[in-house]
């Protein structure tokens, strides 16, 4: 029998929990496909970027409502040795892995949909990731971090230089 979650708040509750090892990230991102119009209250719209609202940060992990209009995306970044948890609550997210090396820009290394429904684990290890909102229509996914996040190094897409971005 799956986790049972009735609203947004017992969500977070059961987030508290992974860190006993009575669930898991996954398992309480899953139970969250019900909770879609609490998220969706939770969205905050920008014309000139995608938005990114913590809604609870603790010692062990971090939650976000990443919100995305319509061809808006993050920069290229990675957050150091961070495992994270990506579930689509509303459209669909193109999450893009790349490498960097020393000289030079960026390399796309591979590309992958996140569809509503699915959870995505990636870790930081993978390379620097970019998440693009492709469709027409508006997209809102959860983020979990298994440790708070200020920062992230991204790279200038032009220059191939690496700069902290504060979030």
């Amino acid at each position: 029998m799956g986790l049972l979650i009735k609203n947004f708040d017992q969500f977070l509750d059961a987030l508290n929990l992974c860190d006993t090892g009575i669930y898991t990230y996954s398992e309480v991102l899953e139970s969250a496909a019900d909770l879609t119009d609490e998220i969706k209250e939770l969205a905050n719209w920008k014309e000139e970027g995608y938005s990114r609202e913590v809604v609870l940060k603790r010692g062990s992990f971090e939650v976000s409502i990443l919100s995305f209009e319509p061809d808006q995306s993050t920069e290229i970044h990675q957050h150091g040795d961070q495992t994270q948890w990506l579930h689509c609550v509303v459209g669909e997210i193109t999450r893009e892995i790349y490498s960097k090396e020393a000289a030079g820009g960026p390399t796309l290394k591979s590309s992958s949909i996140i569809k509503i429904g699915i959870v995505t684990e990636a870790n930081d290890r993978e390379g620097f990731q970019k998440l693009t909102n492709n469709s027409t229509d508006r997209s809102i996914c959860i983020q979990i971090y298994n440790h708070p996040v200020d920062s992230v190094m991204a790279i200038n897409q032009e220059s191939g230089e690496l700069f902290e971005l504060e979030l």
